[in-house]
């Protein structure tokens, strides 16, 4: 009997730690949507600095508009509204780095910016 109990006390320590972990897992690397499954996130954005949010809405107007509109809610690419609520800040970044959807008629494009302004773009429309 006793090393049933034992062996019922490991089992149980070793869900909790599992459980654990992954909620640790969602916390700190974000809400992203992967085959279907949502987690949480959370996200401390950095508040940009006068220069960088000047910078960055140049670039919004010269690059983003030309597909997501001028108020980036729609065109050719989708509505960047609210994007901070459906993408992590990670996944954003990610994006506007490599691209997205190349097989596809529409795609967004790798290349449009720099990985600096990636960053900050990123951080720009994940507050959006």
């Amino acid at each position: 009997m006793k090393l049933a109990d034992s062996r019922l006390g490991v089992l149980i320590f070793a869900a909790t730690v599992l459980v654990a972990g992954a909620s640790a897992w969602a916390l700190v690397f974000g809400r992203d949507h992967h085959h279907g499954q949502w987690q949480t996130q959370l996200r401390a954005v950095q508040p940009l600095s006068a220069a960088e949010r000047d910078r960055v809405e140049a670039l919004a107007k010269s690059i983003c508009a030309t597909c997501h509109g001028a108020a980036l809610t729609g065109g050719v690419g989708p509505s960047l509204t609210g994007i901070g609520n459906r993408r992590s800040l990670a996944r954003i970044e990610r994006i506007l780095v490599q691209g997205k959807g190349k097989n596809k008629s529409v795609s967004m494009p790798s290349g449009l910016v720099s990985e600096a302004d990636a960053a900050l773009l990123a951080r720009w429309l994940a507050t959006r």
